[in-house]
């Protein structure tokens, strides 16, 4: 199964748009839930309107104890060239089945 990662931003609405008029239909989406990025919810409206199977993500309160170690690591291996805040995404990945393929624009539109 394909998984698409849609923050809102136009890298992932290509995305979107590119698997909507496709044949492909075994994917879903996934969508990050912040306090500071409220879009989610538009995410989230997009999602429910094309009637798209999604999982949404919130930061859990197990994995706030380890957020200075891994905004730490994540700092450390891209030698500080992001913001640590990026790590936050990213502990939410080893949750996903290995079996799923995320695409994800990833900054696409710079």
């Amino acid at each position: 199964m394909l998984s698409l990662s849609l923050s809102g931003e136009m890298d992932s609405r290509v995305l979107l748009s590119l698997l909507l008029n496709s044949k492909y239909k075994n994917w879903g989406g996934y969508i990050f839930r912040t306090e500071d990025r409220m879009d989610s919810i538009i995410e989230e409206k997009i999602l429910t309107e094309f009637n798209i199977r999604y999982k949404l993500f919130t930061h859990a309160v197990n994995e706030k104890n380890n957020i200075i170690r891994e905004m730490s690591d994540y700092i450390g291996t891209t030698y500080m060239t992001e913001s640590g805040f990026n790590s936050l995404k990213l502990m939410h990945y080893k949750l996903f089945p290995q079996d799923e393929v995320k695409v994800d624009g990833g900054f696409g539109e710079i």
